[in-house]
């Protein structure tokens, strides 16, 4: 039994692991890996996803992400509580600064959801993921929303950070009123950066799709946006959306944009029906590999608390494609704690894949949402 297989089977009877020894791990080679079964989808959401989004060859993809995930030692990765996110740090999103600084954006805020501010914070590292520390002393960054219907209210929600040539376009949600009991009115917009702190609202092309259409399936709310990515000439964006009564149906839509037009010009794709249904807001993450694109999101029931709350299901599955628009059928993300109900991952120079979740895991309250650090072990078979 190699040292993998043993820390596989009893890791939580041995000496706490440190990321350098994970890193080590990481390097071993392993004869076994996971496989992972299609979960069990309700027969009219396979339909429509064979007729409409489906990409049977996909299942046939090529997996090169890691199957097995080794927790950081010492997470969460910073303290939680913070006069502006008290209980909650979740939606991670990683970039690279330079050549040395990786930057991790992400979303706090301090309970009850509907009567305080949406801020988004920032950590760095400069070893490449191993450690991490606040970039602004613990403090959000300057708020740039309101002064637009949309976004009044002065929430900066779920960072989706993008450097275009010289400018960091941060794609975020806001919303027209924080103290509402409802969702109704979120809306994605874009603000820019040139030093990836202080953010100015692009007005000209905020909200990115305009306003939110009556009647369609995302009419109460666009939110959780994607990091926008580039292929053949056009961006990609995708997000979760929310549709009226009676259903109050949740899934997760895209649009694109020339890359001319940047970072305005965005056209709706997903117009009558989603790509996909969620039971819960998806908050999509998409990165690539090859030629092969990865979308890991969120999907369960969510609890009281939301997606990470008390007698939630939420964790996070995964699809694969090839051209952005077919995606393969959704499967248990591979290796992750169950815990973690968001995730984004970011491949380093040094020592391969890390990822970022967030999860309710470390606080004896089931309501405390921080993030952590896993690092890749294992490739998929």
């Amino acid at each position: 039994m190699n040292l993998v297989d043993k820390i596989l089977k009893g890791a939580r009877s041995l000496i706490p692991l440190t990321l350098a020894s994970i890193l080590a791990i990481g390097s071993l080679s392993c004869s076994n890996s996971l496989r992972v079964a299609p979960n069990n989808i309700p027969r009219e959401k396979v339909e429509y996803q064979q007729q409409q989004y489906f990409n049977p060859s996909m299942q046939e993809s090529p997996n090169i992400l890691p199957s097995v995930w080794l927790e950081k030692n010492g997470n969460p990765i910073v303290d939680a509580p913070r006069p502006w996110a008290k209980e909650v740090l979740d939606n991670p999103a990683f970039i690279r600064k330079d050549s040395n600084i990786i930057y991790l954006y992400l979303k706090g805020h301090t309970r009850p959801w509907n009567n305080n501010k949406y801020s988004i914070g920032l950590l760095k590292s400069i070893d490449d993921g191993n450690t991490w520390e606040w970039e602004t002393n613990g403090d959000p960054l300057p708020s740039w929303a309101g002064g637009e219907d949309w976004n009044s209210g002065g929430d900066e929600a779920c960072p989706a950070p993008v450097k275009f040539e010289d400018t960091i376009y941060m794609f975020y949600y806001s919303r027209p009123d924080p103290t509402v009991t409802s969702i109704k009115g979120y809306n994605i917009g874009v603000a820019t950066s040139t030093d990836w702190i202080h953010f100015t609202n692009d007005n000209a092309n905020s909200p990115i799709f305009g306003d939110l259409v009556e009647g369609s399936w995302d009419e109460l709310a666009i939110q959780h946006p994607s990091k926008p990515i580039l292929k053949d000439g056009t961006w990609y964006i995708f997000y979760s959306g929310k549709s009226g009564a009676p259903d109050y149906k949740t899934g997760i839509g895209y649009g694109t944009t020339k890359e001319d037009e940047f970072p305005g010009g965005w056209i709706k794709k997903t117009i009558n029906k989603p790509l996909f249904y969620t039971d819960t807001f998806a908050v999509p993450k998409v990165i690539q590999e090859g030629n092969v694109y990865w979308m890991l999101y969120s999907n369960g029931v969510a609890g009281p608390g939301g997606a990470g709350g008390p007698h939630s299901t939420a964790q996070v599955k995964y699809r694969t494609s090839t051209d952005l628009e077919t995606w393969s059928m959704e499967k248990d993300f591979p290796g992750l704690d169950k815990t973690i109900f968001e995730a984004d991952i970011f491949k380093t120079k040094s020592h391969g894949y890390i990822l970022a979740g967030a999860s309710t895991k470390w606080d004896s309250r089931d309501d405390i949402y921080e993030i952590g650090i896993w690092a890749g072990v294992r490739k998929m078979d």
